[in-house]
Formats: structure tokens, C-alpha cells, sequence
């Protein structure tokens, strides 16, 4: 019965989490309302998440009817396609123009250059405001995926985490904000020091933005070969690697291997397999991601003496 060693299997698995302590005085800082922002990218405008303080002693906003998505083919069956302008007015409706720009938050962006993160639920946080400034927190996270499809925050603690920014209540008086426009940023916001991991600007090739891919995930590369050298009772599997956080799984075919499970598992781009008995094998191994896709294999044909 073939066995595997070495410790390239499967306790081999995805990257161990970093496990980053912060300093107590960054804690202070965080939980005194400073931002944990990141640095360099498109902007998104929290400010209409906070309403101005006239609006807040005013009636509260009514949301507009919901916006029917139709086929764009018309037809019953037909993929279901937003209609651009529908959505720019539901917006529109939905915002109802009062929001301005706070902070625009340097790191957000899904690209490789800002790690496909994405910023959501803004909200104000009176707890943690003194004085005449407001504290709005808002949680950052990531939508990248390598080619195994493991999430980034399997590499990095960074990315999953909340940030602050603190704004003066001036900014949301009458007239306030440079040119005293709406999307006018207010200059007068403050963040904490950046923090950024920079995990995909290191393998550009081996992150995607998982929301433009199919199921999430991006294609699995295929083994294009493996090679074997055997010796008495065992055999080193080699073959090229697929992509970053790509698993194999090794087949055995041969009298006595039935082959119909993997004897082995690996993140690794080798494995050894001893215990064999001798005669005739042939080894094969297939990619596989981390949601269990598989792609193309290779195999190669060995002698055990």
C-alpha cells in the first residue's frame, strides 16, 4: 500500500494567518477614532452615509419605488441584464442629493495595485466622538482570490479590518467643504497612518478580482507534465507548479492500486511515495482550487523493483 512522507502533504496546506499584534498605543488610537486607512487609489464617497445636521432635524428620506430589472432581449427566459439608466435614477432618488464627500479612503480599489479591496457599511460613531468632531468608522475587506482561489486574508491580517476617519461637525453645516460644492472632500478629515500589505503588487499574475470572474474563481491552470525517479519500495513525483495556492491531488494506478482515490494531497510541487510494492505504475496528478474544481492532469509511467 503506498504511503506518502516527507511534509509536503497534506498538512501542507494554505498559508498559516499572520498573526500581527498591535501595539497598545495603536489600539488607543483606533478606539480614540483614528482611521487604520491605506494608501494610494480610487476614492469612495462615505459622506452620504452621514447626513448634514439640518437634515437630521428634518423628515427622514423616502426611498424610491424599487427599480424592475428587465431582459434586455425581452423575452421570458432571457439572462436578466440591469438597465444602466434606471439604476442612475434609483440612485439618484436614493441619495436625494444631500450627501457630500467626507473622506476618500487612498487604498480602495479592485486592482492588484490596492490588493481588490473594497470599503462598506460606513456609520457614524457618537460613542467614540468628543468635542466637535465625529468619528465614522467603516469596515474594509478584500475581493481577491489567487490562482488556487484562496481569499487573500489567508495571507495578510490587514485587509479585513475596520478603519475611522474623524471629520469636524463643521463639514456638514450649510456652505461647508472646498468651493462649497456637493462631492466637494473636506479637507479637514482625519485618518490613522497607512497600513498596507501590498500582497498581490508582489505576484501581479496570480490575483484576480473574484467579482468579474465565473463562480469566483479563475481558471485552473493545467499540469503539464511529471516526471518520476524510483528507487526500492518508493518514488519522488515532481511536476511543474500550476499557480500560487493551487492543491494536487496524486493518483496511483496498479495491481493492488485501484487509483479511484488520491493517495496523497499537496500544495507542493513534489511528493514521495513509499511503501510500494513492485511492478508496474502509473502516476497521475490533477490541479485542484480550494472550492474543489479540478483541472487537466498529467501522468507518468514508473517501475518499482
Amino acid at each position: 500500500m503506498a504511503q506518502v512522507s516527507g511534509t509536503g502533504t497534506e498538512a501542507d496546506r494554505a498559508p498559516a494567518r499572520h498573526r500581527r499584534h498591535a501595539a497598545p498605543r495603536r489600539r488607543g488610537l483606533e478606539v480614540a477614532g483614528l482611521a487604520l486607512g491605506l494608501a494610494a487609489g480610487v476614492g469612495v464617497a462615505i459622506g452620504w452615509l452621514v447626513p448634514s445636521l439640518g437634515h437630521l432635524s428634518g423628515r427622514p428620506p423616502v426611498n424610491s419605488p424599487p427599480v424592475t430589472v428587465r431582459s434586455s432581449s425581452g423575452s421570458p427566459g432571457a439572462p436578466m441584464t440591469p438597465d444602466p439608466a434606471a439604476l442612475d435614477a434609483e440612485w439618484a432618488a436614493y441619495s436625494d442629493r444631500s450627501g457630500r464627500l467626507l473622506y476618500r479612503d487612498p487604498s480602495i480599489g479592485l486592482d492588484d495595485a490596492h490588493d481588490f479591496r473594497i470599503m462598506y457599511e460606513a456609520r457614524a460613531e457618537p460613542a467614540l466622538s468628543a468635542g466637535h468632531e465625529l468619528v465614522i468608522s467603516y469596515n474594509v475587506n478584500s475581493e481577491g482570490v489567487n490562482t488556487g482561489c484562496q481569499p487573500m486574508a489567508l495571507y495578510t491580517n490587514a485587509v479585513t479590518l475596520p478603519r475611522f476617519v474623524t471629520v469636524p461637525l463643521a463639514a456638514f453645516g450649510p456652505g461647508s467643504g472646498p468651493g462649497s460644492g456637493r462631492g466637494a472632500q473636506v479637507r479637514s478629515a482625519r485618518s490613522g497612518p497607512p497600513d498596507d500589505p501590498g500582497i498581490a503588487r508582489r505576484n501581479p499574475a496570480q490575483w484576480f478580482d473574484s467579482w468579474g470572474l465565473r463562480h469566483g474563481c479563475p481558471h485552473l491552470p493545467a499540469v503539464t507534465s511529471v516526471h518520476a525517479s524510483a528507487s526500492s519500495g518508493q518514488v519522488r513525483l515532481g511536476w511543474p507548479e500550476a499557480g500560487l495556492g493551487v492543491r494536487y491531488l496524486i493518483y496511483l494506478h496498479a495491481p493492488g492500486q485501484p487509483g479511484g482515490d488520491p493517495v496523497a494531497r499537496t500544495y507542493r510541487d513534489g511528493v514521495t511515495l513509499t511503501g510500494l510494492r513492485p511492478g508496474r505504475y502509473v502516476a497521475r496528478v490533477v490541479p485542484a482550487n480550494v472550492r474543489k474544481y479540478r483541472g487537466r492532469g498529467a501522468e507518468v509511467t514508473f517501475t518499482v523493483r
